[in-house]
């Protein structure tokens, strides 16, 4: 699981190269558009 921050602080690729073939998680308002346009995996608990 990672915040959608790390898109702010570029940290997206390390944290995707370092996942590998095993899942990840994004949660927070900050991933949702790339989270979307992307196909990655987003938690959000308030929304439906």
């Amino acid at each position: 699981m990672a915040t959608g921050s790390t898109v702010v602080n570029n940290t997206l690729h390390r944290i995707l190269e370092w996942a590998g073939n095993k899942s990840i998680y994004f949660y927070g308002v900050t991933i949702a558009a790339l989270a979307y346009e992307f196909n990655l995996r987003r938690l959000c608990f308030d929304s439906f």
